[in-house]
């Protein structure tokens, strides 16, 4: 029925110490508040957390409808040290090249972003950009 699907771990060295198993996410957020029983008007205020899990799976399904759409094939999927220490998506381009994703509230850079990214390996940490959510739809 197409209602989940599940985001690969990235990796590239298979010997180090991360996460190798998906990550899942329903493709309706409205669904997702339904089955917890939660109402997404008070969700933000009442239960903070949960909002932040719903917020990811919001990105994940719309990173999931923009490369399906796109030209340039990308992969999508998440990082995760076997500590628990993750970024949320890794897009990975054809030519091998990475864009990480940290999905924040917070409206502003924050001088503290590069702290999301210190599980990626130091090849991978040489600029990193904090941008707003809507540039998705740029």
């Amino acid at each position: 029925m197409f209602l989940n699907f599940d985001v690969a771990p990235w990796f590239r060295n298979i010997g180090k110490r991360l996460v190798k198993s998906p990550k899942g996410y329903l493709l309706d957020s409205l669904l997702l508040c339904h089955m917890l029983d939660l109402n997404l008007e008070d969700l933000q205020v009442k239960r903070p957390e949960l909002f932040g899990h719903l917020r990811v799976n919001f990105v994940a399904t719309e990173l999931m409808k923009l490369l399906s759409f796109s030209e340039k094939k990308a992969g999508l999927y998440h990082f995760c040290t076997s500590d628990g220490k993750e970024v949320d998506f890794m897009l990975e381009k054809p030519d091998g090249s990475l864009i990480a994703i940290e999905v924040k509230k917070q409206k502003r850079y924050l001088s503290g972003i590069s702290k999301d990214f210190r599980p990626l390996p130091d090849s991978m940490k040489k600029t990193l950009w904090a941008v707003p959510f809507y540039v998705l739809w740029q």
